[in-house]
């Protein structure tokens, strides 16, 4: 970016961009600046291959020591033992390793790819000008040059300068801390274009007034592109890294286990170093949980994908783990509640109250749109609105009903409404605004300190040139007011007209409506002479609003959406309470809560209490009903606690500040917030909650930027969809990591029993492997856990803590668990004694001698067979040791060329009492036509009985649960 655009002449602007400051950007010029400038978008890195994240994936502790087990049943294979299965299992841990890298690479680049559409279906309008017409664009699609208005409210998506500004402060404090809202002007500069007052910078926030500028940098050219490439990388979210420690802390308690089992076996067990490596190995392999991470992550994917079919749109991963935790819902009225699709229900002029066409079902009378009294409301009104309609295409041919518009939505249904009783710009046509000193029309745009808005017309009247259209609350409208008109007189207000306006108001309250008034103030033509040029702002008029005349009023209906009060139902079933806040009157805001049961009907609220006795205060009411309304300016002067725990809660006159507080006060309860909003008053409340939605129809850019999801139809019951998915993501997760472990607990066992009982390893390190494919790995490829429903579904409307001593317990002590290591060993020891082996304990390192070179025939029947070798040492088993000694030999299990020995040959021992060689073992009989019988071969089908028990187990567990 040019650091001179700022303070450049115009022309040299305008000649640098190839821009026409009213006319805008040609659309051919556009795609040539957007080539020169760049697009406004974040500069990415670029994806990386997919060979490059294979690599990135090994670098790290659990693949470290997959790779260091295949090197041992490597090294096993070549120089220690010519077992084949020691070959299969490094192969096998390779194909693993490969297998679970390849889905963890496409896991993240699907998560990519999700993120991405998120991105994408999320992107701001802004209005720009091209062609001297004003388009709606997407934010990615602005250019250098392109001419931008800002309105209040929205985020500024690029840096520009200022060619008008109206009453205009930004939000600077995400890009430079201050607290305070900056005053813009478009004619004051600075060298530095941080201080410089004529420029908007992208990543800050207008938050009152509008601007009209050229844009001067986009993307990462902007001043917060430039500072966000230093920004420091991505770190995962607090239960992704407890994931991930969770996989780490198994490593080393594998890492540990396998050392200490190094010693013991090798060591004081005097196990050979084939049979230890071999253990080892195993007890590695089933400490790494193989997928534990990448499931997280398929999990989370298919979460969020679901979440966006429900028109969620999740910006922060974080919020999917936050949201099943929420105790509270703190909704707020206006856009979330109700539609915030209002129209004009009712008027009030002269002294009488009069409906609308669309009002059906008031017993009122019609307005009269030829009353004269009306006629004043009605200039009073389209003078002082401050919306307008956006004419494109055919203007002739304009459907003023549908058609887009600008300004507050207040003002936007005002004057959709006074251009259908007639046309609001042919009436304005004759009409001639005053000067402000800035050059524009002196305006004065609504804002939370005056609680008015106002337009000064020139108007001739006695002793007055200039007449001024108020336009605000009604009750604060009145307040102003010493004068109203009736039948086109001036009439004072008396006690009599201020009791039948209150009442009036009254009765709209409870309606759920709400107004605004009207009122007229001429100008002494003394002190404001015809060709005055006006210079004010919102802590300085140049008059005193006060002595108005009152010119009527209008009232707005929301309708209340017709979802929400399922939605407080069912939020109560599962245990969440729905806490209503609302900047509305208190009437309004009984009868919405009223409406959705968030006040039940058959209990007394604190405002009825009030009604029925005067002198009962606030404090004594609430301790008197679980139904509590309490109005904004209270929240700061009540102790939270007399209050924040009562079941049905609802706060009215609520500031953005105290939105605030009331958040802080439910946090400071233990409370879970999730807050739902729409409005720019909303966002400091949504920023502040632990959870956030924010509505993306009808709420604000502010809104959008402070929340943490939005909901992209703007259904209420989208907060239920939110924390049910939520908690079956958790449920879903707590499954897996039970899973995980309990894999880990049946193949430890196995290693235990190993070690301490000395069984030859019921499950060598090639069938853990084969395992933890069957049951761990190839279930990632496939869906991982269908939809709650039934019975089932009762699961996910309770919180789950998924890394928590339940989980680690249920994972040991699972009937999965148990149930296939019952089933794994007692199919295990039942083969060894089918082949004629009464016992299983002490034969891993049973040592016997070796028989005659020549025996290999098959062993049949119940012959016992003694061994000739040692006969012919000596007949007395105490004679020649030293050579017996020779023949003595250590039993491998796996080995294929002992798989022929009649083992009741091989396994004696000497009797000191006969001095005879007698058998080391008990014999039992053999159970089976296979050739098996007293062989090593039966540690082969012992280990197919063992695997293909844990594996039944394990899928039909998975299958039923």
């Amino acid at each position: 970016m040019n650091s001179d655009s700022h303070i450049i002449p115009l022309e040299e602007l305008k000649s640098r961009f190839k821009t026409d400051l009213e006319e805008g950007l040609t659309i051919k010029q556009v795609q040539e600046n957007i080539q020169l400038f760049g697009q406004n978008q974040d500069e990415q890195d670029e994806a990386s291959s997919y060979l490059t994240l294979f690599f990135k994936h090994q670098l790290n502790l659990q693949s470290f020591v997959l790779w260091g087990s295949a090197l041992l049943s490597f090294y096993n294979y070549m120089c220690l033992s010519d077992e084949i299965t020691n070959l299969y299992s490094g192969l096998v841990i390779m194909i693993a390793i490969f297998i679970t890298s390849a889905i963890s690479v496409n896991v993240e680049r699907n998560n990519e790819n999700t993120q991405a559409i998120i991105k994408n279906r999320y992107q701001p309008q802004y209005t720009v000008v091209r062609d001297n017409v004003r388009v709606e664009v997407f934010s990615r699609e602005i250019a250098v040059g392109d001419i931008l208005f800002i309105e209040q409210g929205q985020n500024i998506p690029v840096d520009g300068r200022l060619l008008r500004a109206d009453q205009m402060r930004v939000d600077h404090s995400a890009l430079t801390g201050e607290s305070e809202p900056i005053q813009r002007l478009a004619d004051e500069s600075n060298q530095n274009i941080i201080e410089s007052k004529n420029v908007v910078l992208k990543g800050t926030k207008c938050v009152r007034g509008f601007g009209k500028c050229v844009v001067i940098a986009v993307g990462s050219r902007t001043i917060l592109g430039q500072i966000c490439s230093l920004s420091v990388e991505y770190e995962p979210e607090d239960q992704e890294q407890q994931i991930k420690k969770i996989a780490q802390l198994l490593v080393l308690i594998g890492l540990i286990l396998g050392s200490l089992l190094m010693l013991h076996l090798f060591i004081f067990s005097s196990f050979s170093l084939s049979q230890t490596l071999n253990a080892i190995v195993g007890l590695l392999v089933a400490f790494i949980p193989f997928t534990l991470p990448t499931k997280y992550k398929v999990l989370q994917d298919q979460s969020l994908l679901s979440l966006l079919q429900q028109n969620i749109l999740v910006k922060q991963k974080e919020t999917l783990v936050k949201a099943q935790k929420a105790t509270c819902i703190l909704a707020d009225k206006t856009g979330t509640i109700t539609m915030n699709q209002q129209v004009i229900s009712h008027l009030f002029y002269g002294q009488n109250l009069f409906k609308t066409a669309e009002n059906h079902f008031d017993e009122a009378e019609n307005f009269n749109p030829d009353d004269q009294d009306f006629q004043n409301l009605y200039k009073s009104a389209s003078l002082s609105c401050n919306a307008s309609f956006v004419l494109e295409g055919d203007q002739n041919n304009v459907d003023y009903s549908t058609c887009k518009m600008l300004g507050g939505l207040s003002d936007q249904v005002l004057l959709r409404f006074l251009h259908g009783v007639k046309n609001v710009d042919n009436f304005k046509k004759n009409i001639q605004y005053a000067k402000h000193i800035e050059g524009k029309a002196a305006k004065l745009e609504f804002n939370s300190i005056n609680k008015f808005q106002f337009s000064i017309v020139e108007e001739e009247a006695e002793d007055s040139h200039y007449a001024v259209y108020f336009e605000g609350g009604a009750e604060k409208i009145i307040s102003l007011c010493q004068f109203y008109m009736k039948n086109n007189s001036k009439l004072e207000i008396d006690s009599s007209f201020k009791e039948n306006v209150l009442n009036c108001l009254k009765q709209l309250d409870k309606k759920n409506e709400r107004a605004l008034g009207f009122a007229k103030l001429h100008l002494l033509a003394s002190q404001f002479p015809k060709g005055y040029v006006f210079e004010f702002d919102t802590t300085d008029l140049p008059f005193s609003a006060e002595q108005l005349t009152f010119q009527g009023l209008f009232s707005l209906k929301d309708q209340i959406k017709p979802e929400a009060k399922s939605v407080v139902e069912f939020a109560k079933q599962i245990g969440i309470r729905t806490i209503m806040q609302t900047g509305d009157s208190q009437l309004t805001a009984q009868y919405t809560a009223r409406a959705i049961n968030i006040l039940p009907s058959n209990i007394e609220s604190t405002s009825d209490l009030i009604e029925k006795d005067p002198n009962l205060s606030i404090e004594d009411a609430i301790n008197k009903t679980e139904s509590i309304l309490i109005g904004g300016d209270q929240v700061l002067k009540l102790k939270e606690k007399l209050y924040i725990n009562k079941q049905n809660l609802v706060f009215y006159r609520a500031t953005p500040e105290q939105k605030f507080q009331i958040v802080k006060n439910l946090q400071s309860n233990n409370e879970v917030v999730l807050a739902v909003g729409d409005g720019t008053n909303d966002a400091p409340a949504l920023k502040r909650s632990d959870i956030s939605l924010s509505m993306y129809k009808k709420g604000t850019q502010i809104a959008h930027e402070a929340s943490n999801a939005i909901v992209l139809d703007d259904r209420f019951d989208s907060v239920m969809h939110m924390i049910l998915e939520s908690r079956y993501f958790m449920l879903n997760l707590k499954k897996t990591i039970i899973k995980s472990l309990s894999l880990v607990f049946v193949e430890f066992a196995c290693i235990f029993a190993f070690a301490i009982f000395q069984i030859p390893l019921p499950l060598s390190s090639f069938s853990i492997l084969l395992i933890q494919i069957l049951t761990d790995v190839i279930p990632t490829f496939i869906s991982l856990n269908p939809k709650p429903s039934g019975s089932n579904l009762k699961k996910i409307y309770q919180k789950v803590e998924p890394v928590c001593k339940e989980t680690f317990i249920s994972s040991l002590f699972s009937v999965k668990v148990i149930a296939s290591l019952i089933v794994g060993f007692v199919s295990y020891i039942y083969t060894f004694q089918s082949f004629g082996f009464s016992s299983v304990f002490g034969l891993a390192n049973i040592k016997g001698y070796q028989p005659p070179a020549f025996q290999n025939k098959q062993i049949t029947g119940q012959e016992v067979f003694y061994n000739e070798n040692l006969e012919k040492i000596s007949r007395n088993c105490f004679e020649n040791q030293m050579q017996t000694e020779q023949i003595k030999f250590e039993i491998d299990w796996l080995s294929q060329k002992q798989r022929h020995y009649d083992l009741r040959q091989v396994l004696l021992q000497c009797d000191p009492q006969t001095k005879k060689w007698v058998p080391s073992v008990k014999w039992g009989t053999c159970n089976t036509n296979l050739s098996s019988c007293y062989s090593t071969q039966a540690y082969y089908w012992a280990q197919i009985s063992f695997f293909s028990s844990v594996i039944l187990v394990f899928i039909s567990f998975n299958l039923i649960f």
